[in-house]
């Protein structure tokens, strides 16, 4: 629910008791099937969110909780905004307030060059969380690397293969059976 009570607006959320992706899958999910189980949940989220005009436009693992009983949760639209906006109202108060509403390494190229941002955005970033639980790292750079380099390489390099990224200490870790991922997956 979402109100005003005087000049004071307020949100009313679920209460989510759990673990990020990252964690969730580091401690709980071994198995590449399971972590590919978790991101289609994850995704028919999304899908529930486009279908009905909204997209995220931040989606990573920090933002997606996960419950003891394993079921995801898709928080922080605090960057959405609806698909039929104009490309000039394409930017909530806050984006406008703080930037460019982006998390870089999950970033879609339209949201590095500031150009119109709607659903493949987030199509985009659901692929980011895939190689990541897949290979422990991320498709386009080292997470903490420079800003410019990461964004060159989103922009014009080919995602890294899998299996030549290197695990990711901050990351997920890679599952057990990664090497499963190895042929039409990767």
């Amino acid at each position: 629910d979402a109100g005003v009570s005087g000049r004071q607006a307020y949100l009313v959320l679920e209460l989510v008791e759990g673990k990020s992706l990252t964690s969730f899958v580091r401690d709980r999910s071994p198995m590449l099937s399971d972590r590919i189980s978790l991101l289609l949940r994850v995704a028919e989220a999304v899908d529930y969110a486009h279908a009905h005009l909204i997209v995220h436009r931040d989606l990573k693992p920090s933002n997606v909780m996960v419950t003891t009983e394993g079921e995801p949760k898709l928080l922080d639209f605090g960057v959405a905004g609806l698909i039929q906006d104009d490309a000039g109202d394409a930017h909530t108060d806050l984006t406008r307030q703080t930037g460019r509403g982006l998390t870089l390494g999950y970033a879609a190229p339209e949201q590095i060059t500031g150009g119109v941002v709607g659903t493949a955005a987030d199509v985009f970033a659901l692929g980011v969380l895939l190689f990541e639980l897949i290979s422990g790292g991320l498709p386009f750079g080292e997470r903490g690397g420079q800003r410019v380099q990461f964004e060159h390489a989103v922009l014009h390099d080919a995602p890294r293969r899998i299996a030549s990224v290197a695990e990711d200490p901050q990351g997920p870790g890679r599952p057990v059976d990664a090497l499963a991922a190895r042929g039409d997956l990767e």
